[in-house]
């Protein structure tokens, strides 16, 4: 990188995904994926199933 930042800056995506092998797409992250997201570093996250559950765990997650 050409940049007097660069040696500051991270290429860590700071993404949480988790993946199946052979997989098109990241795994549905549900309730029970919780406690890995929450020992990570990520900022971000995907793929949260659409439901009730997942939503009230995340919810949940960011109170704390």
């Amino acid at each position: 990188m050409n940049s007097p930042l660069a040696e500051q800056l991270s290429s860590d995506a700071r993404r949480y995904l988790e993946w199946d092998e052979g997989a098109w797409s990241p795994r549905l992250l549900k309730p029970e994926n919780i406690s890995q997201l929450r020992g990570s570093k990520a900022l971000f996250a995907r793929k949260f199933a659409a439901d009730s559950a997942s939503s009230q765990a995340l919810l949940a997650l960011h109170r704390q």
